[in-house]
């Protein structure tokens, strides 16, 4: 009975362990997919459930009732897990999720390069796990400043330049088009009666089914129809429609054709200063606001779960070493004292409980970072990693360049 337990110890240490790691290297690696963090926070509730249930078994003596017992409790417990995890996400005041979501965005800003902290750019351990809880570093109003100028600021001059430029060489092939097309519309509506009927059917058949009269705008749109190049810019997304917050979003087809540069840089310029001002971080916005559910969860779940790990990882220790000796139970605690006791420099300026805490778990990490490598390999593709699965938070406008160019070269 003790091999049984000692291996069954053994075995939930390690996963206890791998966990820990991973869900510290998942938050701090800029090409986490959801689905692997999501399966990574299943994983930890599945271990949690386990180790509750085998404290929970300990009370009963026969071996067979062990097993049914937990059998039940494990999947009942991962159960009641999510639902106060989910809980705890939906019914934070409007406010923390306003704060949480600063967070989850600054960090993911940090780590894909889009706002510049020089404090958190080399990826220490300590720094991992400060980026791992970033909710105890993002409180200020520097943080923000920075993420409201991330989502905020303007488009740079550069991409709008760029962008007209390939704006305007699909604008100047296409008006030409236009103009003999509203030439021989003219000619049809001179005709009336048969004559008239006869005119539109020998129009429409050299138009490809196009009707005569329309005006630009819909000539670009019903030529859609009939080219590709022209379809594919139409539907050239440049800034992302959100119905729950008002942003009508900009497409391709909604540019119109044949403005000059002024004109274009003025439209550009209203319809980002348009969703930047619906889409800012609010009381009233928060809850629509693009991954709301998985940053703010991101920010506020971590620390606890980071935490209770901890905790068994140090229990189960003891537990493991009491097996072989009994004076032994103490040691990883006393090793925690000590280390906390004896944390290094706080270049982040944390209260105290706050470094200690930290600096026991970037000891944890830094002392298994091959571990946490492996983890890292085996998990996270940074070669080619599905960005559909990737959360990177932008401006709500993208140039849309090469999409254009592409459009006019086909």
């Amino acid at each position: 009975m003790k091999k049984h337990f000692i291996i069954i110890s053994a075995l939930y240490l390690l996963l206890e362990v791998v966990y820990n790691l991973g869900l510290v290297e998942f938050l701090t690696s800029k090409n986490t997919e959801i689905s692997a963090y999501d399966m990574l926070e299943s994983f930890g509730k599945f271990l949690s459930s386990v180790g509750l249930s085998l404290l929970a078994i300990k009370l009963i003596q026969d071996n067979k009732k062990k097993l049914v017992a937990a059998c039940l409790l494990i999947p009942c417990l991962f159960v009641v897990e999510t639902a106060v995890f989910n809980s705890i996400v939906d019914n934070l005041p409007q406010e923390m999720k306003v704060n949480a979501y600063y967070a989850g965005v600054y960090r993911n800003g940090v780590l894909n390069g889009s706002i510049e902290d020089k404090a958190l750019s080399d990826l220490t351990p300590y720094n991992r796990v400060v980026l791992a809880n970033i909710g105890s570093y993002a409180a200020g109003t520097r943080v923000r400043l920075a993420v409201d100028g991330l989502l905020s600021g303007p488009a740079s001059q550069l991409d709008v330049d760029g962008l007209y430029e390939n704006y305007a060489k699909l604008s100047d092939s296409l008006n030409p088009l236009y103009e003999v097309y509203a030439l021989e519309s003219k000619k049809v509506a001179e005709f009336k009666g048969m004559l008239g009927e006869e005119a539109l059917h020998r129009f429409k058949r050299r138009s490809n089914g196009i009707a005569p009269g329309l005006t630009r705008a819909q000539f670009f749109q019903a030529l859609a129809g009939h080219s590709p190049s022209v379809a594919r810019f139409n539907e050239t997304v440049f800034i992302k429609p959100n119905e729950k917050l008002g942003v009508p979003g900009l497409k391709g087809a909604d540019l119109p054709l044949g403005m000059d540069k002024t004109a274009f840089r003025a439209f550009i310029k209203d319809q980002v200063a348009l969703a930047a001002s619906k889409s800012k971080i609010s009381v009233a916005t928060v809850d629509n606001l693009p991954y709301t559910r998985e940053l703010v969860a991101s920010v506020v779940i971590p620390p606890i779960a980071l935490a209770l790990s901890f905790v068994s990882i140090v229990l189960n220790a003891s537990a493991l070493l009491y097996a072989f000796r009994k004076w032994l139970v103490v040691l990883p605690g006393a090793v925690v004292v000590v280390f906390a006791c004896t944390a290094g420099a706080n270049p982040h300026g944390f209260v105290q409980t706050i470094h200690r805490a930290v600096s026991l778990e970037a000891g944890l990490y830094g002392a298994l970072s091959p571990v946490a490598n492996v983890i890292h390999v085996a998990f996270i593709n940074d070669e080619s990693p599905n960005v559909a699965e990737v959360i990177v938070v932008k401006r709500p406008v993208s140039s849309g360049c090469k999409l254009i160019q592409a459009a006019i070269e086909n």
